[in-house]
């Protein structure tokens, strides 16, 4: 899993537009709550080195909605491999509210070089969104 603080988040670390908070006291984890943002860009890379090579892997944000708005039209989630782009496009809108919920950018086989790239975006309409939260991005070995 790569945590919500290990993402470069567009303005992660502007406390007008993001709040970060640890929602289970037990775990040293924040995760980072959308407050408002037109502009929602969130991106990741993991070095293929750390993958088994040969082996298929799924990758998927972590997320959960909170009284969330102004999703509209649909999010991006994409993936990006040494040879190839996965694009998936998802109304966050429509999910549940206050569940977590994991969302496929794609899958991919593990190579020996090179990096994976991995990125949540909704900016084609510039409306103002709130009530997301991100835990992180889950890296699994798929099954």
């Amino acid at each position: 899993m790569i945590y919500a603080r290990e993402l470069n988040i567009t303005w992660g670390h502007d406390s007008r537009y993001w709040r970060w908070l640890r929602l289970e006291k037990d775990l040293k984890v924040d995760v980072a709550e959308l407050l408002k943002v037109c502009w929602l860009e969130v991106h990741g890379s993991l070095p293929m080195r750390y993958l088994k090579c040969g082996h298929t892997y799924d990758v998927m944000f972590v997320i959960m909605m909170k009284d969330a708005a102004g999703f509209e039209p649909k999010a991006t989630f994409k993936l990006e491999l040494p040879d190839q782009v996965n694009q998936t496009k998802m109304s966050l809108n429509a999910l549940p509210s206050k569940k977590w919920i994991k969302v496929k950018a794609g899958d991919f086989v593990a190579q020996s070089e090179g990096e994976i790239k991995f990125s949540m975006l909704d900016y084609e309409e510039l409306n103002w969104k709130k009530g997301l939260i991100i835990g992180g991005v889950l890296i699994k070995h798929s099954t």
